[in-house]
């Protein structure tokens, strides 16, 4: 009832309780963290958009396997 322990969609194990924000900074509902990302989810994000690499980079660091 307190929303403590929240549900979320996994894409491998499907829909499982999670541990919410353990504090309400406002009233009504708080934020749904996501699931755990899987292995590699977020690698685009992180070589193209943080980092700034190219597609070809990001594909050359992994045929040499600097990267996986």
């Amino acid at each position: 009832a307190s929303g403590a322990l929240p549900e979320v969609e996994h894409p491998y194990m499907g829909r499982r309780r999670v541990v919410g924000v353990p504090w309400r900074l406002s009233p009504g509902p708080q934020p749904v963290p996501r699931a755990a990302p899987l292995l590699g989810q977020d690698d685009p994000y992180v070589y193209e958009d943080l980092l700034g690499l190219s597609k070809s980079q990001v594909g050359r660091l992994t045929a040499s396997g600097a990267i996986a």
